[in-house]
């Protein structure tokens, strides 16, 4: 009967699986053995080559945050316009942007990003001329910040140089 030796085989096979180490001590040893490569489980080796892969995709961030707040407020726009900020809003809100947002990302988008940005334009218009630019100013260089947190596809591409 051939599904008696699939069943068999299957059993067989997840028997033979080690089980993790349950001691963060024979982790370390492990790890340490796999690095100097006395080990040739090619399990091991993703494992290590990801973590390295994750720590240097958030040295990278960190990079990125460093360079993002070592630059001057001066480098960013001193104006905003409402009317842009309102029709990025609607944009984002009408049937192609949520369409275009579903197809990108799987999901529907409440638009925070852009009625955060009208709320702030609407907000800053009353002020005074040197505090609405540094706000304005101030405002999109927070904006860059948070984007280099999040990290992007490109972090990818920059550690794999």
């Amino acid at each position: 009967m051939w599904f008696w030796n699939a069943e068999k085989e299957a059993s067989d096979a997840q028997s033979s699986l080690k089980s993790p180490p349950d001691d963060v001590e024979e982790a370390a040893e492990v790890l340490n053995r796999a690095l100097k490569g006395d080990i040739n489980d090619k399990g091991t080796k993703d494992a290590i080559a990801s973590h390295q892969t994750s720590q240097s995709t958030k040295s990278m961030r960190d990079l990125a945050n460093i360079r993002a707040k070592s630059i001057k407020l001066s480098e960013f726009p001193k104006e905003m316009s409402c009317l842009t900020a309102m029709d990025e809003l609607l944009e984002c809100m009408s049937m192609g942007g949520q369409i275009r947002n579903y197809y990108r990302y799987g999901d529907f988008t409440m638009c925070d990003k852009q009625t955060k940005k009208l709320d702030f334009c609407i907000r800053n218009k009353g002020k005074p001329n040197e505090v609405k630019e540094e706000n304005v100013q101030r405002y999109y260089k927070d904006r860059l910040i948070e984007k280099l947190k999040r990290g992007s596809s490109e972090d990818v591409w920059e550690s794999r140089k």
